[in-house]
């Protein structure tokens, strides 16, 4: 496997930038699954790509407001109470978002939580964006998105009252539009869409239906972290009842250190040239500019452990490398890793 391929498997955390929203999976999923396809059948999927153009996944859904309401359904056994207040801050290790209704069944589903969003997208096609819907926590804003501002020509009407809150309703150009409105007092929640017949009242049933939750995390493996690393986003890809690939961030508070643990099935990856075995298992060992990453080839999944270090210095990669092996020796499967029915509450130690 190529560093590219690696790159569009798992969160790239970068030394210069603010770790990537928890929606960047579905394009990371997206990626590789075309690339997968490619290789499997080139001469049908290369054509078939070229052509997936938005227009057609907007025919696909604009067949009305009264359509069948299918429940969307959420990552995990189960999930618990809706959060009615916003915390200044989510745990990824404590919430969830779920949304329950949906203007139509749709397979592509990716959702996560960071500190400050809990973020969920719907799609007829691998990893686009036909349904976004992104709920901020208390005091902070959700991704800034250039396209809903006036300098590029968007407008806004006063949209109508959502869970008792008011909302305003922005367009930009003929193709997008945007419900905001506030999930929980002082909390910001959008849903974006592509523009289409009764889009108004599709972003208000689904705003209405968007909740953050109280829900343990649940994951198939323990893992052993060093004590000063917190839980700084998570993310999940599905298709259909399929568990495709899904990640957890850590990060040292007092450095800005950051370990990562992306874990993909096998369906979605190309063999990788082992260069080291990893607690009895093939592995492979990369330095990447200021990063190590570690990969690990399980029976059904592939695990990636990336790791920074900070503050920088001439050892860096060298600290990294060593801090990732031991997070990947630690890594221990206690449950399958495609079949989240089974999982346990997540055990990070």
């Amino acid at each position: 496997m190529d560093e590219t391929t690696t790159r569009l498997l798992f969160h790239q955390v970068s030394a210069d930038a603010p770790v990537p929203a928890v929606v960047d999976l579905g394009k990371i999923v997206r990626r590789a699954e075309r690339k997968r396809r490619r290789h499997r059948r080139w001469a049908a999927a290369a054509g078939a790509v070229s052509v997936l153009v938005l227009t057609s996944a907007v025919a696909l859904v604009a067949t009305g407001a009264d359509r069948t309401q299918p429940l969307a359904r959420p990552v995990g056994p189960s999930q618990g109470p809706n959060l009615t207040t916003a915390p200044t801050a989510f745990d990824p290790l404590r919430n969830a978002i779920r949304v329950n209704w949906l203007p139509t069944e749709l397979p592509y589903l990716t959702q996560g939580v960071s500190r400050t969003e809990a973020s969920f997208t719907a799609s007829h096609r691998d990893g686009e964006m036909e349904y976004w819907v992104r709920l901020a926590a208390r005091g902070h804003t959700t991704d800034f998105d250039l396209e809903f501002t006036p300098k590029m020509g968007a407008t806004s009407v006063e949209g109508p009252e959502i869970n008792g809150e008011p909302s305003r309703w922005y367009s930009a150009g003929t193709k997008r539009r945007e419900l905001r409105w506030q999930w929980a007092p002082g909390a910001e929640g959008r849903v974006t869409l592509d523009d289409q017949p009764d889009a108004l009242d599709i972003a208000v049933r689904i705003a209405k239906s968007a909740h953050v939750t109280e829900t343990a995390l649940r994951l198939p493996y323990t893992v052993d972290l060093p004590p000063s690393y917190r839980a700084l986003q998570n993310g999940f890809g599905t298709r259909r009842e399929e568990l495709r690939a899904y990640d957890m961030t850590f990060q040292d508070s007092a450095t800005g250190s950051i370990i990562g643990i992306g874990t993909a099935s096998n369906t979605m990856t190309l063999d990788f040239e082992p260069n080291t075995v990893i607690s009895n298992r093939p592995g492979q060992t990369k330095q990447d500019g200021e990063f190590a990453r570690l990969r690990i080839r399980q029976p059904t999944v592939q695990f990636e452990i990336s790791c920074n270090d900070r503050p920088k210095t001439a050892g860096s990669v060298v600290a990294a490398t060593k801090r990732c092996r031991a997070v990947a020796e630690s890594i221990t499967l206690v449950a399958d890793p495609l079949d989240w029915e089974d999982w346990p509450e997540a055990t990070v130690r």
